[in-house]
């Protein structure tokens, strides 16, 4: 202020002329954010210029967005696939026995039935291992652990009614011949609830329910008939022929056991093995 003073007004004058001279820039196309990249001098009261930014573009954000869904879309898109692969409906074929199958290897004499389902377990479709090691291998469908019990593979593609029968062909490979057929399971993937028929080494059968816990409760047994072992190696079939109140058990072509009595009424079906590696193959779901 002392410097204006000195030279007068004709100074004065020739500052503002200068001042004038000076070229404003132009005000850039951006949008100040009022606060924001402010650099404070730490409580004292003094703070440099607010920076500016460019206006956001809406597109980033929600291009974000969306590339961040579609794995969770792609994720659904092929749950649906799979639920609609498990659940779809099933077309009627008949289970028929296999070529140069004879006497006393476990194929089904007489006319093929009907089956609502069937599978020779060329591919895996709907069968859901919850317990033990299982592979499609030996020509069929293997559990391969031989040790430990309740083993299972449950088919979560069909739910079975209270009058129907069921079979399976099953062949021993190790351990102690354990293999057999859980059903009228409440779930698809555990022994909850249900019943369950298997060859109590190679001479016998045993057959039962699980409680809510899994716990088994023995129901019957009996032995196979004379001169048949279910430990030999060969390929062997179970059927049960199940009703509201009662079923039935056959292995090859002799009838075991009569209107056993059930505890649990219509449910899923489980190929099951305790103690023993098997091969299943052949499994057959029909109406009566």
């Amino acid at each position: 202020m002392g410097a204006e003073k000195a030279e007068g007004p004709g100074g004065r004058h020739r500052v503002n002329q200068i001042r004038d001279n000076v070229e404003v820039p132009p005000s850039p196309h951006h949008l100040t954010t009022e606060g924001e990249g402010r650099e404070t001098d730490g409580g004292e009261g003094r703070s440099s210029p607010t920076r500016v930014y460019p206006a956001a573009d809406v597109r980033v954000p929600i291009g974000r967005a969306l590339r961040a869904l579609w794995p969770a879309l792609g994720i659904g898109a092929a749950l649906l696939m799979i639920n609609a692969g498990l659940y779809g409906p099933l077309a009627p074929r008949s289970a028929a026995p296999p070529v140069g199958a004879a006497a006393g290897d476990g194929s089904t004499g007489g006319s093929a039935p009907s089956c609502v389902f069937a599978t020779g377990f060329d591919i895996l479709y709907g069968w859901l291992p919850f317990s033990g090691n299982w592979a499609l291998a030996d020509g069929g469908y293997v559990q391969r652990v031989p040790l430990g019990f309740d083993r299972g593979a449950g088919m979560a593609r069909f739910r079975a009614g209270d009058r129907y029968t069921l079979s399976v062909r099953m062949r021993y490979i190790s351990g102690v011949m354990g293999g057999g057929l859980a059903f009228n399971m409440e779930r698809p993937y555990a022994f909850v609830n249900s019943q369950l028929v298997r060859f109590a080494g190679g001479k016998g059968l045993l057959w039962g329910y699980y409680d809510e816990k899994t716990g088994f409760h023995t129901m019957g047994g009996a032995a196979l008939p004379e001169g048949m072992d279910a430990g030999d190696g060969r390929w062997h079939t179970l059927r049960l022929t199940v009703r509201p109140e009662t079923f039935d058990i056959a292995v090859d072509e002799s009838e075991i056991a009569r209107a056993q009595p059930l505890r649990f009424t219509a449910g899923y079906f489980s190929l099951h093995t305790s103690e023993s590696a098997v091969a299943f193959d052949d499994v057959c779901l029909s109406w009566e």
